[in-house]
């Protein structure tokens, strides 16, 4: 059986399996909830779909079905937590401040809305501010109804921004403020 390589946000690991029997394997571990979230179940989905991936997505297939093989998860799973501040007054802070900070055990922070023709249109991503392909995706922050707004930890996440996006959910003002991206003085 020959194996493959692969490098995923700076993890190298190998893959014993071909695509199609890791995305077979991905399909079975997200039935059997051993594999959860959105991600991989998107992943899923989309090869039921199209009956393919992308070259950029075949690499994480890998990666999860890995993690899960070699008990390699290391990350403590992360759940989605309810947040106290109203989602319209989120998003007016997010709007108003483009959210960038820094918070000094996690790195740099950004939030920003979602445009009409993403995925969740109206959401605002949290993520490193490296952009859409070179950069890490925390999560986001969706509406459930008029009062409530969760975070939901997608595949970067850390302990650190989780607690952080928890934290920026109980009081949005106050912490945009305290944790601002101060400008480099030159």
């Amino acid at each position: 059986m020959a194996s493959t390589e692969y490098k995923v946000k700076g993890k190298t690991f190998t893959s014993p399996h071909t695509n199609a029997e890791a995305i077979g394997v991905l399909g079975k571990l997200v039935k059997d909830e051993q594999a959860t979230g959105e991600f991989p179940a998107s992943l899923v989905k989309q090869f039921a779909r199209k009956k393919d991936l992308s070259e950029k997505q075949w690499p994480f297939v890998h990666l999860l079905v890995w993690k899960v093989e070699n008990g390699a998860t290391g990350e403590t799973a992360l759940s989605n937590v309810v947040l106290a501040t109203p989602f319209i007054e989120i998003v007016a802070q997010v709007a108003e401040t483009a959210a960038k900070v820094y918070a000094p055990e996690c790195g740099p922070i950004q939030m920003g809305i979602a445009g009409g023709k993403a995925t969740f249109p109206g959401s605002i991503n949290v993520t490193d501010g490296q952009g859409f392909k070179e950069g890490a995706w925390f999560g986001r922050i969706v509406k459930v109804n008029k009062t409530e707004a969760i975070f939901q930890p997608g595949r970067d996440c850390t302990a650190g921004v989780h607690s952080f996006v928890q934290m920026f959910g109980d009081d949005p003002v106050c912490v945009s403020l305290s944790y601002a991206e101060m400008p480099l003085i030159k």
